[in-house]
């Protein structure tokens, strides 16, 4: 059990320290990749401009 929260808090320390950076670092390791994963998922999640639909757990927010 200790060692189940220790790891949660090194988790919670690693994202605290790139939290400003994040965005940027995604787009660095995943070479924009994500953004063309998030076009498939909108296709087939069938969502069309102008629709809405609620991102839970959104993250940084910058998809929505």
């Amino acid at each position: 059990m200790a060692e189940n929260q220790a790891k949660k808090e090194q988790v919670h320390t690693v994202f605290q320290n790139i939290s400003q950076k994040y965005d940027r670092l995604n787009n660095i390791i995943s070479f924009e990749q994500h953004k063309v994963w998030r076009k498939h998922v909108m296709k087939d999640m069938r969502v069309e401009e102008g629709s809405k639909a609620l991102d839970v757990c959104c993250g940084t927010a910058d998809w929505t």
